[in-house]
């Protein structure tokens, strides 16, 4: 089996790195990197093979791969660059097992469950110092700065994705980019973050409002709200994540605002921001105890306003345990 992919190399080695392959074969692993974390990944007491010169990754594990009497290759498939596989693939018959990886990484034990609650109250502490600090004139920019500034300052090693800073109609974009727009009186604010801390992600969103809101956005927030409360109280052990997602999609079209909700109301969290499961009206998937999803239903009006509120929970056999302890209740500046 070669590992690849950044999340499961630290997963199955412990090894942080942007440059880095693990082979496993039987009982034994093997840990291929680079010069610049070969001390890094002796410390992690494994066998370690060095490209060194002119070489590469696939060159060493091309030489390991010769001396091992094996003519199948399990890869993962979602993430092995193509010209890496056409090596392989050239001497090896390759088998994809990227759902096997992503199943297992799915189910989280009490460490990783404890990582990620410090990375949640990171971000809600980081959250909770700028909204008290926010005012008229600030930019997209400079808040979400200063979020990553205070993640950063509050222990966290990172950003778990770049963080979401919207105001006003751009908050309409799901996922933009914060820009130069200024924060003016009327205005929604959506915040969507999470900071990462010993491999761990967290992720959560809130929105506010600065001065009074219009009735209907008002009604929206309400409507948002009480979508993500219905479907947080769906999920537990043995559920369908397409039944949760059915439960806030029902309700929101109900209300009248369906065709405003496009996306799915969320997915797994880990080593990764997304991860297994999906949580959409298409998945398959099923909650199990241990898992880590988000619940963020949203109504985005284009070119007007969009509300998302998001948490991330550990799935339990009786219900859920809410990572995020933001409050949700609707804010105005």
């Amino acid at each position: 089996m070669i590992i690849s992919s950044r999340a499961n190399v630290y997963f199955y080695s412990g090894l942080k790195s942007s440059n880095a392959m693990l082979i496993i074969y039987k009982k034994e692993k093997v840990l291929i990197t680079d010069s610049r974390y070969e001390e890094a990944a002796r410390k992690t007491g494994l066998n370690v093979a060095v490209a060194k010169g002119g070489s590469d990754l696939c060159d060493v594990a091309l030489e390991i791969l010769s001396q091992l009497k094996s003519e199948i290759i399990a890869y993962e498939d979602y993430d092995m660059l193509a010209k890496d596989f056409l090596r392989f693939a050239g001497k090896y018959k390759m088998l994809p097992v990227s759902d096997e990886f992503l199943k297992v990484r799915g189910k989280k034990d009490e460490a990783e469950v404890t990582r990620m609650l410090t990375a949640s109250r990171i971000a809600s502490g980081a959250f909770d110092k700028v909204f008290n600090e926010i005012k008229e004139g600030v930019t997209e920019t400079s808040v979400a700065a200063l979020l990553d500034f205070y993640m950063r300052a509050g222990g966290a090693q990172g950003t778990s994705f770049d963080t979401i800073v919207a105001f006003g109609e751009n908050a309409s974009m799901p996922h933009h980019e914060p820009d130069g727009t200024a924060l003016k009186k009327g205005d929604c604010v959506l915040i969507d973050m999470g900071a990462r801390f010993e491999g761990y992600c967290s992720d959560m969103t809130r929105t506010f409002f600065m001065g009074e809101p219009a009735n209907e956005d008002k009604k929206i927030y309400e409507i948002v709200l009480r979508a993500q409360e219905e479907a947080l109280n769906a999920v537990r052990d043995g559920v369908s994540c397409k039944a949760v997602d059915n439960v806030a999609r029902s309700y929101i079209e109900a209300s009248g605002y369906g065709e405003y909700f496009g996306h799915g109301l969320g997915h797994g969290v880990g080593l990764e921001i997304h991860e297994y499961p999906k949580v959409n009206g298409a998945s398959e998937d099923i909650l199990e105890t241990g898992m880590v999803i988000t619940i963020e239903p949203g109504i985005y009006l284009p070119g007007r306003i969009g509300i998302r509120i998001e948490d991330m929970v550990l799935v339990t056999r009786e219900g859920h345990i809410n990572l995020t302890d933001t409050d949700k209740k609707m804010k105005i500046k």
